[in-house]
């Protein structure tokens, strides 16, 4: 009996098994040449194998026997997507979907035509179409790439997981997963991802410098270098990878070693811009300004220069301008570093994302939630605003040597996100806390705990300085409530300028590339930061910059009192230390105490007036500006 066959061969379609698809299409196709189903197999098989062409002689055959299977004109149009021929390809996905409008597939097949086609609202349309119909995993990858390029890391994992457990092996979906966690500061979830793709096989030199990067990020130091080096054995000229074995150098204090390494890869004339910016990046740190200034200037002048090499290249050169004190010049290479980083964001949604938190964590519910039995004093939470001080702070604690600076943790919001996901609901977080389980509520402190000790050792105190954590106050007062945490203020026109003049990679917050969203989320973040006052027993220590550069000991006394730990002269001596700073910070914790960031923002007055309207909107003194 021939279907029968074709039932068998459709299964191990649909589970990835190809050759065996094929070979029963062909063994059909021996007795019975025009048997339609067959050819659509082999067609479909095609597509896969990469063989438009022969696909498409194999659709024509099955259309003469069978006019009006959907399936056929599905396959013709992701042949034709895989010719480059969209247009054609729209038209014949639409006609599948007139003859069956439940082919998930076909919804998902025109997802990514449109999507290439830059119509992303009608692709999303049809993603979602597919996934309402089944839990079609290409649907979910293409959905959680399309969030991934709009700027929303998060929102993407889920998707991107769901898709890889319905098609484990899909290498640009494992990618994508890679740089999702890698975007977020899930350094550990990025490099098993990216194993995942050295594993496979991969040989694209991007994939082991990415490696090495988030590597590099947890203090690997030793391994990111053998990750950059495997990639340079697949492309020796690679300028990521070299840039990255030079910055290894320079946050492990051998800056001039990197110097040395960028300055032989330059010597043939052919270095990637990559290169030139790490140079110049180097130059600056070992004050030879104006020579990095002279050298980056001919590469302002490249029209060839993709995006992402142009905005590390206009925030160098702003950052050297600002040095010589051309402010205008520097903020014109600022304002354009920033235009090219095409970050959504968007201030409405970051109000009412705020307002769940509030009602979730209102006084009435926390006084209802579980008083759970965890007793563990060691986690110091420093938080605030980027560009606040954090950085500071964690470097001058990290020196006693009974703390441990375990730098940015994004373990607690990743734990909570995943709070009402454990339990089987679909219930996001905040508002699963409302119902989630005693039990879970303890999971999430006790997982923490464990993830910070297997950092810390035996350290009786440890601080994560992630500065989002602000908005998990409520929670540590559920889950750890012997914690402490440090709250780091600066004038708010001063942090948020330098929000907008920092480069923060490709994991920089997403408001901090436009002065009105920067104003926006920063009445945000002390709406929420004054309600945390009102409403939580956990204790807070302000800490304002101003007053740690101004006059350091006693803030600094302060600090070692709240945190439970005896004075030690050696904090004072904090730019001494040889532990790595992996932070955009890196460089200004590695010097003595200075005071030239205070009032910086009166050298830009002129630019800020979308900064200043923001804040004054929400009721904040913005008098160093006036």
């Amino acid at each position: 009996m021939v279907r029968p066959s074709i039932e068998r061969a459709d299964r191990a379609l649909n589970d990835f098994r190809a050759q065996e698809a094929e070979r029963i299409a062909l063994e059909i196709l021996e007795d019975k040449p025009e048997e339609a189903s067959a050819l659509r197999i082999l067609a479909d098989v095609r597509v896969r194998q990469k063989k438009p062409g022969e696909a498409l002689d194999l659709v024509e055959r099955a259309l003469k026997t069978d006019p009006t299977e959907a399936r056929l004109y599905n396959i013709r149009g992701r042949a034709l997507n895989n010719l480059g021929r969209i247009e054609e390809a729209e038209e014949q996905l639409r006609i599948s979907l007139e003859y069956d409008d439940q082919l998930a597939d076909a919804h998902n097949s025109l997802g990514h035509v449109l999507r290439r086609m830059d119509r992303r609202r009608e692709a999303e349309s049809c993603f979602r179409q597919a996934l309402d119909i089944e839990p079609h995993g290409g649907a979910h990858l293409n959905l959680g790439a399309m969030m991934l390029e709009d700027g929303q890391p998060l929102e993407s994992l889920a998707h991107l997981r769901m898709g890889l457990k319905l098609v484990p092996d899909n290498r640009s979906g494992i990618h994508n997963l890679a740089v999702a966690h890698h975007q977020l500061g899930n350094y550990e979830a990025a490099a098993v991802a990216y194993r995942r793709l050295v594993a496979a096989g991969e040989t694209d030199p991007d994939i082991y410098s990415n490696c090495a990067s988030v590597l590099q990020a947890t203090g690997n130091m030793e391994i990111a270098l053998a990750g950059y080096q495997a990639a340079l054995q697949i492309d020796p000229e690679h300028g990521p990878s070299i840039a990255g074995i030079a910055g290894v150098y320079d946050l492990t204090g051998d800056t001039k070693k990197g110097l040395g390494l960028l300055r032989r890869h330059m010597s043939g004339g052919t270095a990637s811009p990559m290169i030139h910016i790490a140079w110049s990046q180097l130059l600056r740190r070992v004050g030879r300004g104006k020579e990095a200034l002279l050298h980056l200037a001919p590469l302002a002048r490249d029209d060839s220069l993709r995006d992402s090499e142009r905005m590390p290249l206009h925030f160098t050169l702003g950052d050297l301008l600002d040095d010589m004190g051309e402010y205008d010049r520097a903020f014109a290479h600022y304002r354009e570093a920033n235009r090219l980083r095409h970050s959504p964001y968007s201030p409405e949604l970051r109000r009412r994302e705020v307002d769940r938190i509030i009602s979730v964590f209102s006084k009435e519910n926390l006084a209802e939630f579980p008083r759970l039995h965890t007793y563990a004093d060691e986690p110091v939470f420093i938080v605030g605003m980027p560009r606040s001080g954090t950085s500071l702070v964690e470097q001058i604690l990290a020196t006693h040597p009974l703390i441990y600076g375990a730098g940015e943790l994004r373990d607690l919001g990743y734990l909570a996100s995943q709070m009402g996901k454990k339990q089987g609901g679909l219930t996001p977080y905040p508002e699963s806390m409302l119902a989630v389980e005693e039990g879970r509520m303890m999971g999430v402190g006790t997982n923490y705990l464990a993830r910070l000790r297997r950092r810390a050792g035996t350290a009786p105190r440890v601080t994560d300085k992630m500065w989002q954590n602000f908005e998990q106050i409520g929670l540590m007062q559920v889950v750890l409530p012997k914690s402490r945490v440090i709250h780091c203020q600066r004038d708010p026109v001063d942090t948020g300028l330098s929000c907008y003049l920092q480069s923060f990679g490709n994991a920089g917050p997403p408001f901090s590339y436009d002065l009105s969203h920067i104003g926006s989320y920063y009445a945000e973040y002390r709406r929420l930061m004054a309600h945390w006052r009102e409403t939580v027993e956990i204790p807070i220590l302000d800490v304002r910059y101003e007053d740690l550069v101004a006059d350091p000991e006693p803030v600094i006394r302060r600090m070692l009192e709240f945190v439970g730990v005896d004075w030690d002269p050696k904090v004072m001596e904090f730019h001494k230390t040889r532990r790595v700073v992996r932070t955009a910070s890196h460089a200004q914790v590695k010097q003595p105490i200075y005071q030239t960031s205070v009032g910086r923002a009166a050298n830009y007055k002129a630019y800020l007036g979308p900064l200043l309207a923001e804040l004054r909107k929400a009721g904040i003194r913005v008098d160093s500006a006036a």
